[in-house]
């Protein structure tokens, strides 16, 4: 499956996490809520991206070594604030959009006290897996028909979602996933501020990062059968490794920053073929 069309840029003002089936915005904001298994070192390793003022602005996640990955849309400024600590934003290593896709690592000073997480290398493998969403998007300002407005609050959040189909989108290899309201309580769905969250997969025993989130079917709103793209990251993780270990001078990929927040994929909807 191939999906073409323009994409919009939306500005991301004071946001909040990924939109919940259950509705309850008070819910999934801890490490500790996500009871299956210990996520505490998946919940500290994603990041809020700061604006110029200090909000929130989009989501990141730390790689080692100083380094993160976002959406190469993100607009950076500053500083990011990770489990709770600001750390100031590198310029001397210029942000690095990788190949042609949504995109980009960029580097802080110091190192974070996170711990590195492990990065999906298998490609193929993603579609029917269950996976754990964390974010600093938009929670939810009420109900809409099939599913509900975006709200202003702003709070760290897990969710989850299945991928259901692996596709193409300006230029960058992605995830699918559809808002199904009937998947339980804590079915997600993104919104404003989730770019370059995290998309996270259960796999032999151990999590992996599998997916950066980049983009939605429409702004506004999160209802049935929207979908979420993800970029894949195991389709990016040798030029992702290479960075963060040999930390070389970013020269041979096209350098790109633009505005900040989630993108709207304006395309045809697709929704799944069953429910």
């Amino acid at each position: 499956m191939c999906i073409s069309g323009a994409f919009f840029l939306l500005v991301a003002i004071h946001s909040e996490a990924v939109i919940l089936n259950s509705g309850d915005d008070n819910t999934n904001t801890t490490a500790a809520s996500y009871t299956s298994s210990d996520i505490s070192s998946l919940w500290n390793s994603v990041a809020s991206v700061l604006d110029s003022s200090g909000n929130y602005s989009a989501s990141a996640v730390y790689l080692g070594n100083g380094y993160f990955i976002t959406a190469n849309h993100v607009g950076l400024s500053t500083t990011v604030e990770l489990a709770g600590t600001d750390y100031a934003i590198d310029y001397s290593y210029t942000p690095l959009q990788i190949g042609t896709a949504d995109l980009k690592i960029f580097r802080v000073s110091g190192t974070a006290a996170a711990t590195s997480i492990l990065l999906d290398t298998t490609s193929g493998n993603d579609v029917g897996k269950t996976g754990l969403i964390i974010g600093f998007g938009v929670g939810n300002n009420g109900a809409t028909t099939g599913g509900y407005l975006w709200g202003s609050n702003y709070d760290q959040r897990w969710g989850t979602n299945t991928v259901e189909a692996l596709t193409i989108a300006s230029g960058t290899t992605c995830l699918m996933t559809y808002f199904d309201t009937s998947a339980g309580s804590n079915e997600a769905a993104l919104t404003l501020g989730d770019s370059g969250g995290a998309l996270f997969e259960y796999v032999g025993g151990k999590w992996y990062l599998s997916g950066i989130a980049i983009g939605v079917e429409e702004s506004g709103q999160s209802v049935d059968g929207d979908y979420n793209c993800y970029a894949q990251v195991a389709a990016y993780a040798s030029v992702i490794s290479s960075q963060v270990s040999a930390v070389p001078e970013p020269t041979t990929y096209a350098l790109m920053t633009m505005g900040a927040g989630l993108i709207l994929l304006a395309v045809r909807k697709q929704r799944r073929n069953s429910r």
